[in-house]
């Protein structure tokens, strides 16, 4: 026989333990109840496992120990979210710095390394007559026939100007050195601090035309065709004028008059062709009057006073006179360099006039004297002995 089996059957017989005393017994060696009997602290106090220390009333709250390792690993995953929040913040912190250098680092490099091209100009530059200082004279390549010719000296101590309306229109005042004024057969008139003389016996329709009154020369002011004597702007205009000791004349323009043109006299030259007419029948010519004065002035080329009106002439600024007394007369004024021009025909139209012009070459003043057998008059040197001269102030300089 087993020997375990022998030991086995010496024990005695022993009733289980009742099922009440063994739960007794867990709980109050381990404080822990199953079942229905103790799952709450309240639970187990009354059933005598659990024994609180605190007042009554209150509750001991259970707080759970974590273990080493559990606490080293949150330490580690702590400091790691630190790190990439750190990283984060860095980044956007200096986002702005990288992006400006960025920037600035493109401008310079874009500023650097382009070029500005400019695309070459293909519209040749506008010359009419191409006149200077050394040629100041325009004339035909070819020979044409030569109706006149002359050339008028300049006048000592005379000058001219041409005063801009409010109304548009144009009034010229000339003055010229001379001996004592004699003022007979004149109606004078007082304006302002000026005398003013009108001709009683002018034809109706007449120029309306003023003489100034100076001791010594004359100064004469024509209005526009077809303006009535003392229209009222023309009152305002003598009424802004003043004559000095020194026989000085200065206005003080009044409000939208302007000074358009002024200037002292110079040597005018003056030749009429013959040019043949564009399209016309073979042989048939017009006659071109052109009138070119060297270091001159519109004023003196208008003499007697023009009504101009701005034109575009062979691709530059000009001016047509719109009051000639030949309604078939075109008439163009413009200047190149130091010269002003005037050409005019009565059978010729404004573009054969341009046509003419732009056949013209610069001349010396010396070749114009060898082609057309003419030389400049002297000027005279006498002066009057009459004494003040009138002459234009400093206040009508444009």
């Amino acid at each position: 026989m087993n020997v375990f089996d022998e030991i086995q059957g010496s024990r005695p017989e022993v009733a289980p333990m009742p099922l009440a005393e063994r739960r007794m017994i867990r709980e109050s060696l381990f404080g822990v109840g199953h079942g229905d009997v103790a799952r709450t602290i309240n639970a187990r106090s009354e059933s005598g496992a659990v024994v609180s220390t605190a007042p009554h009333g209150m509750k001991r709250p259970i707080q759970k120990r974590s273990g080493p390792a559990g606490s080293l690993v949150r330490l580690a995953a702590g400091l790691l979210v630190l790190a990439v929040l750190g990283a984060v913040v860095w980044s956007y912190a200096t986002r702005g710095e990288t992006v400006e250098t960025a920037e600035a680092t493109t401008t310079t490099t874009s500023t650097t390394t382009t070029t500005t091209t400019v695309a070459p100009t293909t519209t040749p530059p506008i010359v009419r007559t191409g006149v200077n200082g050394r040629t100041p004279l325009a004339l035909p390549p070819n020979p044409l026939t030569v109706d006149e010719v002359s050339i008028a000296a300049a006048t000592p101590g005379a000058s001219s100007m041409i005063l801009g309306a409010p109304d548009g229109t144009e009034v010229w005042i000339a003055e010229f050195d001379g001996e004592p004024a004699d003022p007979s057969g004149l109606d004078i008139r007082q304006i302002g601090a000026i005398g003013i003389g009108v001709d009683p016996n002018a034809a109706e329709d007449a120029v309306s035309s003023y003489r100034l009154q100076v001791e010594c020369g004359f100064v004469i002011a024509n209005d526009a065709p077809g303006q009535p004597l003392e229209r009222p702007a023309i009152i305002d205009l003598f009424s802004a004028m003043s004559i000095d000791g020194d026989a000085t004349i200065d206005i003080s323009l009044p409000a939208d008059w302007s000074v358009f043109s002024i200037g002292d006299s110079r040597a005018v030259y003056t030749v009429q062709f013959q040019t043949p007419i564009p399209g016309g029948e073979q042989g048939a010519t017009a006659p071109i009057r052109i009138s070119q004065i060297p270091g001159g002035s519109f004023a003196q080329l208008m003499f007697g006073g023009r009504q101009l009106d701005t034109v575009d002439f062979l691709g530059a600024p000009a001016y047509v006179d719109i009051g000639a007394a030949d309604p078939a007369l075109v008439s163009v004024y413009w200047q190149d360099d130091n010269t002003v021009f005037n050409a005019s025909s009565n059978l010729l139209e404004f573009d054969d006039l341009e046509s003419f012009v732009e056949s013209l070459e610069p001349v010396a003043v010396e070749d114009w004297n060898v082609r057309f057998a003419t030389a400049e008059p002297e000027v005279p040197q006498a002066s009057p002995a009459c004494a003040p001269q009138p002459n234009f102030g400093p206040t009508l300089t444009p």
